[in-house]
């Protein structure tokens, strides 16, 4: 594969890629079984007041969800 496009790619870096796509893929499936949360035009959605339930609810996810809250400007 590094030949075929130029490019420097080891089997740890992969093994990172692989991890965090099956990590998102996971989180994005948790959130379409919970009521009010759907997926439309490529990406999950629920209306604001079933984030923050969710949001407040889970410290968990909030943090995995907003990583950087706390951290703007």
């Amino acid at each position: 594969m590094n030949k075929q496009y130029g490019a420097n790619f080891d089997c740890g870096w992969l093994k990172d890629q692989f991890d965090h796509l099956r990590n998102t893929y996971i989180d994005i499936e948790s959130l379409r079984d919970l009521p009010g949360f759907d997926w439309r035009k490529k990406r999950i959605q629920a209306n604001p007041a079933t984030w923050k339930r969710l949001l407040q609810v889970s410290t968990f996810l909030s943090d995995r969800l907003l990583p950087d809250r706390g951290t703007c400007c």
